[in-house]
């Protein structure tokens, strides 16, 4: 299972460095027993996840990556989603009509600084001649 979940994690990050971060946690476990306790409580617990962290403006991260590695180890990402609080039957919920997509996608932030976008001045040092503004 450790395999899998490395090779996991090396299709999702090329880098090498969110692998080495998981290899670290399950090489921690002292024995088997402490590694399935670990995976037992991990599978229990729908809140609980793995997160991959990618550093910014260098990941190739995009939809057909993400679909790629998703096919490759069969992992669903479109599901059709049902809204119960839609329905006034519990038993029969409405749902959605095409498949959409069910997981996080990492948006990479723009380069820009936040001055290039500022509507107003940066700098007290130049005033309007028409109004008197900084």
């Amino acid at each position: 299972m450790t395999r899998e979940i490395l090779a996991f994690f090396d299709d999702l990050d090329p880098s090498g460095a969110n692998t080495e971060r998981m290899r670290k946690v399950l090489t921690s476990f002292e024995t088997d027993m402490d590694f399935y306790i670990f995976m037992k409580d991990f599978f229990e617990d729908k809140d609980k996840n793995w997160q991959v962290a990618y550093k910014p403006y260098d990941n190739g991260v995009n939809m057909e990556f993400i679909e790629g590695v998703a096919k490759k180890h069969g992992i669903p990402i479109y599901e059709i989603v049902y809204m119960p609080y839609l329905s006034p039957d519990p038993d029969d919920p409405v749902g959605t009509v095409h498949p959409v997509m069910v997981l996080d996608y990492p948006i990479k932030r723009l380069k820009q600084m936040v001055y290039k976008k500022s509507h107003t001045s940066t700098s007290a040092t130049k005033r309007s001649s028409e109004t008197g503004q900084v």
